[in-house]
Protein backbone atom coordinates (compact mmCIF):
# COMPACT_ATOMS: atom_id res chain seq x y z
CA UNK A 1 0.00 0.00 0.00
CA UNK A 2 1.42 3.35 -0.97
CA UNK A 3 1.24 6.50 1.15
CA UNK A 4 -0.42 9.29 -0.85
CA UNK A 5 0.90 11.99 1.54
CA UNK A 6 4.54 11.41 0.60
CA UNK A 7 6.23 14.41 -0.99
CA UNK A 8 9.74 14.88 -2.24
CA UNK A 9 9.85 18.37 -3.71
CA UNK A 10 12.77 19.82 -5.61
CA UNK A 11 14.65 22.54 -3.72
CA UNK A 12 16.48 25.12 -5.78
CA UNK A 13 19.82 26.35 -4.54
CA UNK A 14 18.70 29.98 -4.51
CA UNK A 15 15.93 29.08 -2.00
CA UNK A 16 18.25 27.44 0.52
CA UNK A 17 19.26 29.40 3.65
CA UNK A 18 22.46 31.32 3.05
CA UNK A 19 25.43 31.62 5.38
CA UNK A 20 27.13 34.98 4.92
CA UNK A 21 30.79 35.10 5.89
CA UNK A 22 30.57 38.64 7.26
CA UNK A 23 28.02 37.51 9.86
CA UNK A 24 30.46 35.19 11.66
CA UNK A 25 31.66 36.39 15.06
CA UNK A 26 35.42 36.45 15.53
CA UNK A 27 37.26 34.68 18.32
CA UNK A 28 39.17 36.75 20.90
CA UNK A 29 42.72 37.81 20.03
CA UNK A 30 44.06 36.21 23.22
CA UNK A 31 43.11 32.83 21.71
CA UNK A 32 45.39 33.63 18.76
CA UNK A 33 48.17 34.31 21.26
CA UNK A 34 47.62 30.88 22.86
CA UNK A 35 47.80 29.21 19.47
CA UNK A 36 50.97 31.14 18.56
CA UNK A 37 52.56 30.25 21.90
CA UNK A 38 51.69 26.57 21.40
CA UNK A 39 53.21 26.54 17.93
CA UNK A 40 56.35 28.30 19.15
CA UNK A 41 56.71 26.06 22.21
CA UNK A 42 56.40 22.84 20.20
CA UNK A 43 58.85 24.16 17.58
CA UNK A 44 61.34 25.08 20.32
CA UNK A 45 61.07 21.67 22.04
CA UNK A 46 61.62 19.83 18.76
CA UNK A 47 64.56 22.11 17.95
CA UNK A 48 66.11 21.50 21.39
CA UNK A 49 65.75 17.73 21.02
CA UNK A 50 67.33 17.96 17.58
CA UNK A 51 70.20 20.08 18.95
CA UNK A 52 70.71 17.68 21.89
CA UNK A 53 70.99 14.74 19.49
CA UNK A 54 73.51 16.65 17.40
CA UNK A 55 75.63 17.56 20.46
CA UNK A 56 75.43 13.97 21.73
CA UNK A 57 76.62 12.73 18.35
CA UNK A 58 79.56 15.16 18.39
CA UNK A 59 80.56 14.20 21.95
CA UNK A 60 80.09 10.42 21.65
CA UNK A 61 81.21 9.79 18.08
CA UNK A 62 83.05 12.87 16.76
CA UNK A 63 84.80 11.03 13.90
CA UNK A 64 81.55 9.40 12.71
CA UNK A 65 79.63 12.68 12.77
CA UNK A 66 78.49 13.77 9.32
CA UNK A 67 76.70 17.11 9.28
CA UNK A 68 74.96 16.20 6.02
CA UNK A 69 72.73 13.94 8.13
CA UNK A 70 71.25 17.05 9.72
CA UNK A 71 70.33 18.82 6.48
CA UNK A 72 67.14 16.85 5.80
CA UNK A 73 65.78 17.05 9.40
CA UNK A 74 66.53 20.80 9.46
CA UNK A 75 64.68 21.38 6.19
CA UNK A 76 61.82 19.18 7.42
CA UNK A 77 61.63 21.14 10.70
CA UNK A 78 61.55 24.45 8.81
CA UNK A 79 58.82 23.22 6.44
CA UNK A 80 56.59 21.71 9.15
CA UNK A 81 56.77 24.60 11.57
CA UNK A 82 56.77 27.18 8.80
CA UNK A 83 53.54 25.71 7.42
CA UNK A 84 52.03 25.55 10.91
CA UNK A 85 53.02 29.18 11.58
CA UNK A 86 51.62 30.37 8.24
CA UNK A 87 48.41 28.46 8.89
CA UNK A 88 48.03 30.14 12.28
CA UNK A 89 48.93 33.57 10.90
CA UNK A 90 46.58 33.57 7.93
CA UNK A 91 43.96 31.16 9.27
CA UNK A 92 43.06 32.80 12.57
CA UNK A 93 40.99 35.57 11.02
CA UNK A 94 38.92 32.94 9.19
CA UNK A 95 37.91 31.29 12.49
CA UNK A 96 34.52 32.29 13.75
CA UNK A 97 31.09 31.13 14.78
CA UNK A 98 27.56 32.04 13.74
CA UNK A 99 24.47 31.49 15.86
CA UNK A 100 21.17 31.46 14.03
CA UNK A 101 17.68 30.63 15.26
CA UNK A 102 17.99 26.91 14.45
CA UNK A 103 21.69 26.11 14.23
CA UNK A 104 25.25 26.95 15.13
CA UNK A 105 27.99 27.17 12.50
CA UNK A 106 31.77 27.28 12.83
CA UNK A 107 34.21 28.15 10.10
CA UNK A 108 37.97 27.75 9.95
CA UNK A 109 40.85 27.07 7.62
CA UNK A 110 43.34 28.96 5.55
CA UNK A 111 44.30 26.49 2.84
CA UNK A 112 41.43 24.10 3.46
CA UNK A 113 38.25 26.05 4.25
CA UNK A 114 35.63 24.41 6.42
CA UNK A 115 32.16 25.41 7.63
CA UNK A 116 30.42 23.00 9.99
CA UNK A 117 26.78 23.56 10.91
CA UNK A 118 24.95 21.67 13.64
CA UNK A 119 21.17 22.10 14.03
CA UNK A 120 20.10 22.62 17.65
CA UNK A 121 17.48 19.86 17.45
CA UNK A 122 20.20 17.29 16.62
CA UNK A 123 22.40 18.08 19.63
CA UNK A 124 22.29 15.36 22.29
CA UNK A 125 24.45 17.18 24.80
CA UNK A 126 27.11 19.84 25.05
CA UNK A 127 30.00 20.65 27.32
CA UNK A 128 32.33 23.51 28.03
CA UNK A 129 35.95 22.51 28.69
CA UNK A 130 38.92 24.53 29.83
CA UNK A 131 42.51 23.45 30.40
CA UNK A 132 44.99 25.26 32.64
CA UNK A 133 46.39 27.51 29.88
CA UNK A 134 42.90 28.33 28.59
CA UNK A 135 41.81 29.10 32.15
CA UNK A 136 44.68 31.55 32.51
CA UNK A 137 43.60 33.34 29.32
CA UNK A 138 39.86 33.05 30.16
CA UNK A 139 38.89 31.07 27.06
CA UNK A 140 36.92 27.82 26.72
CA UNK A 141 36.04 25.18 24.19
CA UNK A 142 32.38 24.44 23.47
CA UNK A 143 31.82 20.83 22.37
CA UNK A 144 28.58 19.74 20.74
CA UNK A 145 27.61 16.07 20.47
CA UNK A 146 24.94 14.68 18.17
CA UNK A 147 23.40 11.21 18.07
CA UNK A 148 25.40 8.41 16.55
CA UNK A 149 28.85 9.93 16.88
CA UNK A 150 31.71 8.73 19.04
CA UNK A 151 33.13 12.21 19.61
CA UNK A 152 32.18 15.84 19.45
CA UNK A 153 30.65 16.80 16.12
CA UNK A 154 31.61 20.41 16.59
CA UNK A 155 34.26 21.99 18.78
CA UNK A 156 34.65 25.74 19.00
CA UNK A 157 37.87 26.58 20.78
CA UNK A 158 38.83 30.00 22.07
CA UNK A 159 35.41 31.28 23.11
CA UNK A 160 35.16 33.74 25.98
CA UNK A 161 34.03 31.96 29.14
CA UNK A 162 30.77 33.92 29.29
CA UNK A 163 29.99 33.38 25.60
CA UNK A 164 30.61 29.62 25.83
CA UNK A 165 28.34 29.31 28.86
CA UNK A 166 25.62 31.45 27.24
CA UNK A 167 25.72 29.38 24.05
CA UNK A 168 25.53 26.15 26.03
CA UNK A 169 22.59 27.44 28.08
CA UNK A 170 20.78 28.61 24.94
CA UNK A 171 21.27 25.18 23.33
CA UNK A 172 19.94 23.40 26.43
CA UNK A 173 16.89 25.69 26.58
CA UNK A 174 16.09 25.13 22.90
CA UNK A 175 16.39 21.36 23.32
CA UNK A 176 14.09 21.33 26.36
CA UNK A 177 11.28 23.10 24.52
Amino acid sequence: MMNDDFENNVLRTEHLPQIHIEEFEKLPIRYRNIRWATCGFVALVVLLIFAALMVAGIVLEPEAMDFKLFVFPTILWMCVFGAWGLSEWFGFDRRGYLTRSRDLSYRSGWLFHSITTVPFNRIQHSEVTQGPVAKRFKVCTLKLYTAGSSGANLQIGGLDEDVAKQLRQMIEERNES
